[in-house]
This record gives structure tokens, sequence and C-alpha cells, in this order.
């Protein structure tokens, strides 16, 4: 964008249908063999926290209820499953990986104050920009023996 960035054009300008659109069309055509099928909400809340590390913005697991709200509100890739006319049958729901990832990749920023959700870092690894803390300065110098000689 030329001139300044501002947050509010940016965020009216963001089109997340045709973009998750767009993000869905590749992933079936370049990786279609890569395509699950997620039955239940279970399989959908564990594939949102084991595979692409979704959380709430407080850093706790996505709820059953968080899913519904987001196919609710906010266009959720969702099947939903419940009773059916026999009695004590209930269905699942239904979704696949590729509609999930898409749908993920198709919203906004996760750094507005409201966000949806917050994406976590592997145990292993640390962000960017964050040194270790046995980096810390007066570490360092205690560490370093300088020969007066």
């Amino acid at each position: 964008m030329p001139g300044k960035r501002c947050l509010a054009r940016e965020l009216a300008q963001h089109d997340a249908p045709a973009r998750f659109a767009s993000c869905y069309t590749n992933l079936r055509t370049y990786l279609p063999d890569y395509d699950r099928v997620l039955v239940g909400i279970d399989a959908i809340r564990a594939y949102l926290h084991d595979v692409l590390r979704i959380r709430r913005p407080n850093g706790q697991p996505v709820t059953r209820r968080i899913v519904l709200r987001w196919h609710r509100q906010h266009a959720f890739p969702l099947v939903r499953g419940g009773w059916h006319a026999r009695p004590d049958l209930l269905t699942p729901s239904l979704c696949s990986t590729h509609a999930v990832t898409s749908w993920v990749l198709a919203q906004f920023s996760t750094a507005v104050p409201r966000a949806l959700f917050s994406v976590s870092y592997p145990q292993s690894s640390r962000p960017d920009g964050m040194a270790p803390k046995q980096s810390n300065q007066s570490r360092i110098g205690a560490v370093i023996v300088r020969d007066a000689a």
C-alpha cells in the first residue's frame, strides 16, 4: 500500500471469504492427498490444538462452544451434528483439514484487541528476538575472565 498504513482501511479491505476460497482452492489443487476428514468436535479441536497450535487469546485450549460460535458468527467451515430422528442417535460434526486451515489463514490478524484466537509457540523453540536467560549481561560478564598479564 502506498503511503502510510491505516489499520481501519486494511481491515475494511480485508476480504476473508475471498481469501478462504483462494487458499482452499490452492490446498485442494496442490496438496489433495493431505486432506483429511475430521469427524466429531473433539477431532476438530485436536486438529486446531495439536497441528495448527490454535489457542484462545488467553492461552487456554479452544472449547467446543468457541468452535460453534466461530461457525455461527465467523463462517467457520463446519457441518453441525445433532440428534437424529431415531431415538438416542447423536450424529457428529464434520469438517476437513484443508477447510479449517484455509479458514485460519483467511483471518485478518491475531494481534487485534478482540482476536478470535492466538497461536502458540512449540515448547522446544523460542520466539524470534528473545535471547535465552543464560545470555543475561551480568552472567556473561561473570563467565568471561580476562588475563591481567
